[in-house]
């Protein structure tokens, strides 16, 4: 090797480590001790960053709109966490600035909002993203744009120590993230998401994806980057512009985050007992069902919770099953319907997605079924 060709050698590798130094995150996650109190949401572009330009809508209008129903919705439901915002008008702020934002309020959790964008106009659907160099040469891509918000900040060369989105071995620095902090995390709040994109607002699911962006880097916390559609598809456009699809969008990541919290104190809990069971001392907290009944179901989770959880606080006859790869949970237990309307519209300010079910010895069955066969029954 030539003097020259090593001196170069010998730069770029103290590059790399004053870069990897500058954005290198520990994983300091302590998986016992980790609550969810303090959520950081950001809405994506603002300001003079339009973000993707669809035929009628602007990326940064439809990021802020959803971050606020879902901060909303965070605030009203889920009492105990402190939602933060990156921002709350159609300002625009920096992009390390957000990563601080959360890093300075030592947020638990860190979801930024943002609306896709591809030559195709057919191409539709809802996705996740997490830290890390994607495998396809379309992820980077994706990475690049957001990331290039960099270039609208004042003296970004020097705040970013030379990082230049647009070029491929800028992002050899994410190679150096080998601990993958958070990703475990990250993964699962995204996997809670996307099902909650598919299963309960019906959109297409884009899959859960990884790219080396600025933003995720940054932070210091879980952190997932949501792609809520296709601003480049018209019919996806019009649905992201509508205040239902937008109010639909915030209340699936809303759901999602409270599912997440609610396994992550789940995992917290150490005691085996029910909390605050009304039923009489000799009841199990599993029901044993014989003939009809009516539930109220209210929580379905990937994970069983500990019986002690606060999901369960001051509800009475909690009853779990399992179907296929879920946890449901149920709170009631009365073959008189109209007592079952009543506990669900006591809960309805805590859970306001519970639903009536019905239920023959353990089984669901339909709640037309369920009259038919209480009523032959009397």
């Amino acid at each position: 090797m030539t003097s020259l060709l090593w001196k170069k050698f010998v730069g770029r590798l103290k590059v790399i480590f004053v870069l990897t130094l500058i954005f290198f995150i520990p994983n300091n996650l302590d998986a016992q001790a980790y609550q969810i109190k303090t959520i950081v949401i950001d809405a994506g572009h603002g300001g003079k960053d339009p973000g993707a330009i669809g035929r009628k809508a602007k990326e940064k209008d439809i990021n802020l709109a959803v971050a606020l129903l879902t901060g909303q919705y965070i605030e009203k439901y889920m009492p105990d966490v402190k939602v933060i915002y990156t921002r709350k008008t159609d300002e625009f702020i920096e992009l390390h600035e957000r990563a601080n934002i959360a890093n300075r309020n030592h947020a638990d959790l860190f979801l930024s909002i943002h609306v896709n964008a591809v030559s195709n106009s057919r191409v539709t659907g809802a996705s996740s993203w997490l830290l890390g160099v994607g495998k396809y040469q379309s992820n980077l891509e994706l990475a690049k744009l957001e990331n290039s918000v960099i270039e609208m900040e004042d003296n970004y060369e020097e705040v970013y120590q030379g990082f230049d989105p647009n070029k491929d071995e800028s992002y050899i620095i994410f190679n150096f993230n080998s601990t993958k902090a958070y990703f475990e995390q990250s993964l699962n709040l995204a996997q809670e998401i996307q099902d909650q994109f598919k299963n309960r607002v019906g959109r297409r699911n884009y899959g859960i994806h990884q790219g080396p962006f600025l933003v995720l880097h940054r932070t210091t916390m879980p952190s997932v980057l949501i792609e809520l559609g296709f601003i480049t598809n018209s019919t996806e456009e019009k649905f992201l512009m509508s205040k239902e699809g937008q109010e639909f969008m915030a209340s699936a990541i809303f759901r999602s985050v409270r599912t997440y919290k609610q396994q992550i104190d789940a995992k917290n809990k150490k005691t085996v007992i029910l909390a605050n069971q009304k039923e009489p001392e000799n009841e199990n907290s599993v029901i044993e069902d014989h003939g009809v009944t009516y539930k109220v179901q209210f929580l379905l989770s990937k994970t069983e919770l500990a019986p002690d959880d606060p999901a369960f606080k001051n509800l009475v006859a909690v009853w779990k099953y399992k179907d296929g790869a879920f946890y449901k949970y149920t709170t009631g237990n009365s073959s008189d319907l109209s007592v079952i309307k009543e506990i669900q519209n006591n809960i309805k300010d805590r859970y306001p997605d519970a639903f009536i079910a019905a239920f023959k010895d353990g089984e669901r069955i339909s709640i037309s079924e369920a009259k038919r066969l209480i009523k032959a029954k009397n």
